[in-house]
């Protein structure tokens, strides 16, 4: 299950390429992980079932806070 996850998160950045993403290209990635985890169902029930809600609330006000 782990090697699935890590697979999906490729989606958003390759492993390596995450840490040289510039900070606009780095909020982008941030919003659209965290949009997918409101509407992707698999995503959210991840997110319930790991009770990552607050995380995810955080890491979104956090990225809104930032690029403003």
């Amino acid at each position: 299950m782990l090697l699935q996850n890590k697979a999906k998160c490729r989606c958003y950045a390759s492993q390596h390429q995450t840490i040289w993403l510039n900070c606009q290209a780095g909020t982008a990635v941030i919003n659209n992980l965290i949009n997918d985890c409101e509407k992707k169902s698999e995503l959210n029930q991840a997110i319930v079932t790991f009770d990552l809600k607050a995380w995810k609330e955080e890491l979104g006000s956090i990225n809104t806070e930032f690029s403003t």
